[in-house]
């Protein structure tokens, strides 16, 4: 199962910890309670976003290995004396400076305006709670013997949580909300880029055909010039004739049977294109140097295509190396997708729907066997298990959601997934 880290910090500090909290920065009992979780989120979402490097990983594993949760042993005791808070005090502005940099008296003005603090009663605040933070995260990292790796996975799993502790605004004004996502807005939006990816992708097929249509015409026509008459006139009823065959057999078709929308345009690019070439060829072999040149034309045409980029609430892809993945990056993307999807259905499909989610989810797992991430290292292991930890979260989310009827049915395979992907980061 996911771990909510800030849940583990506000079981380890009690009421009169936290009262004693209260009394050094002025603020009552509820006042101090959502103060400390505005600061304590700001600090963990500051760390979230330091996870995305290589370097920004290694050097809060360094900081974690250093805080085992020791202090909660005798955190009341810490609390009490003057000497003993003051050092608590100094740990808490070197783990501010970590996570902050030079923008670290920005982030407590920020943090300051949206809890309704000034910048002074926030900077003692998360100096006080950066340290019990990282006691709850070097403890965990400590009890798992979790590397960096599985570290920054423990972290990037945290964006279905954070949302519940801090105000918007404040997630707003740190930058955090790409974290974030509610288990809803996941699905839908997840269907909705699968649906406008090959909707705009159709479009751009069907707009790259035109354009190497007419490529091929205009030079094909040229050529024929020079051929005769009636090669003149075959020509653009050969190329017609290629371009409705490709997309037929390469788009319309496998998208009717139920292929991947996304896969079919794909192929139905290539084989297109590939179409209007053999055409091409065929129809005008007399003169082979227009079809050179009709080649050239298609490829110019289809070069600017681009598909769509993988976008879902929760999850923030944008500071991991994908290229270091290879294949293996789309063959996430597209799962994810598709579990995200089977989700969706849930709401009008019943067991049936719950079912196929579970195959999903499954087959997932298989991939996910099949990468072999265990042996990545560097860049590539890095990107693969922060993507998953993220993917874990959104899981959370949306197992949440599930009606109770199907509780039974789905809740086993997503914890295995869970688990499995888990057991990546150890």
């Amino acid at each position: 199962m996911s771990v909510d880290l800030m849940g583990m910090l506000k079981d380890a500090v009690s009421k009169q910890v936290m009262n004693k909290i209260g009394g050094m920065i002025g603020l009552d009992g509820p006042s101090t309670n959502k103060a400390f979780e505005g600061a304590a989120g700001s600090i963990l979402g500051g760390l979230m976003k330091k996870s995305k490097t290589q370097q920004g990983i290694d050097q809060i594993f360094g900081v974690a290995k250093d805080h085992d949760g020791g202090l909660f042993d005798n955190i009341g005791d810490l609390l009490g004396n003057q000497d003993a808070t003051e050092k608590l005090q100094k740990q808490g502005g070197g783990i501010m400076d970590m996570v902050f940099g030079n923008d670290r008296a920005k982030a407590e003005s920020g943090i300051g305006q949206s809890l309704g603090l000034s910048s002074g009663i926030v900077g003692k605040l998360m100096s006080l709670a950066g340290p019990m933070l990282m006691g709850v995260i070097g403890r965990y990292v400590k009890n798992k013997a979790l590397n960096a790796v599985g570290l920054g996975s423990l972290l990037g799993s945290q964006g279905s949580y954070l949302g519940n502790y801090m105000p918007a605004g404040l997630t707003d004004n740190l930058g955090l909300s790409s974290f974030l996502g509610s288990a809803g807005d996941a699905v839908s939006n997840a269907a909705n880029s699968v649906g406008n990816a090959a909707s705009g992708a159709v479009d751009t097929v069907g707009s790259a055909a035109s354009s190497a249509g007419r490529a091929a015409s205009n030079t094909a026509g040229q050529a024929a010039d020079a051929g005769g008459g009636l090669l003149k006139a075959l020509l653009p009823l050969a190329l017609l004739a290629a371009i409705g065959w490709g997309l037929w057999q390469f788009v319309l078709s496998p998208m009717m049977n139920g292929a991947n929308p996304v896969a079919a345009v794909g192929d139905g690019v290539s084989g297109a294109v590939g179409a209007v070439g053999d055409g091409v060829s065929s129809a005008v072999g007399a003169v082979g140097d227009a079809a050179g040149a009709v080649g050239d034309g298609v490829a110019g045409a289809v070069g600017g295509i681009e598909m769509p980029k993988f976008e879902m609430p929760g999850m923030d892809l944008s500071g991991f190396d994908m290229s270091a993945l290879g294949d293996n990056g789309s063959k996430l993307t597209q799962g994810m997708t598709d579990i995200s999807t089977g989700f969706q259905g849930l709401a009008t499909g019943g067991e049936e729907a719950a079912n196929g989610l579970v195959g999903k989810i499954t087959g997932f797992g298989d991939t996910l066997g099949d990468m072999n991430i265990g042996s990545m290292e560097g860049p590539a292991k890095t990107a693969a298990t922060g993507i998953l930890g993220q993917f874990s979260g959104v899981l959370e989310g949306l197992l949440s959601k599930v009606p109770e009827s199907l509780q039974g049915i789905v809740r086993p395979a997503v914890e295995g997934l869970i688990e499995k992907i888990t057991g990546f980061g150890g």
